[in-house]
């Protein structure tokens, strides 16, 4: 992002998008950047996705807390992230996840994001299949982009 001239450049010029942040009128790469750098702040600092796996296992609360300071970042922004870090047991219990999983069940109401982890849990140990892969498999069937 710094060779591209910032979060804000790095948003409008090379990823063409400039989709906020929930609640701020900051870009999303505005959000990754304070993030990434609070985490290389930290004590042990946390500089690459072994690091940052190393921290979830160790239960390093303090890598968790600093994300989630972040204007627009909650659960589902940790959940997504460490997913995409390679934490094979974690899911992103989003709205998209949740909808299939009510239709999948025959449900009226969509399970809520606790219930639709354990959901996901179980399938996932019933196809032998980490837990991460069957969420972005539903999310990518789900996704209005197919």
């Amino acid at each position: 992002m710094d060779s591209a001239g910032g979060p804000i450049d790095f948003a409008t010029n090379i990823l063409r998008n400039k989709r906020p942040l929930a609640g701020s009128n900051r870009v999303r790469p505005e959000g990754i950047y304070e993030g990434l750098s609070l985490f290389a702040a930290l004590d042990t600092a946390v500089t690459t996705t072994e690091h940052l796996r190393t921290a979830v296992a160790d239960g390093n609360a303090a890598v968790e807390k600093a994300w989630l300071s972040v204007k627009g970042f909650g659960d589902l922004a940790w959940s997504y992230l460490i997913m995409n870090a390679g934490v094979g047991t974690e899911t992103k219990p989003d709205v998209m996840i949740q909808r299939y999983l009510a239709r999948a069940l025959g449900e009226a109401k969509a399970p809520g994001p606790d219930q639709t982890r354990q959901l996901l849990q179980l399938a996932a140990a019933e196809l032998s299949v980490e837990p991460r892969n069957l969420d972005r498999a539903i999310w990518r069937y789900e996704s209005p982009s197919k």
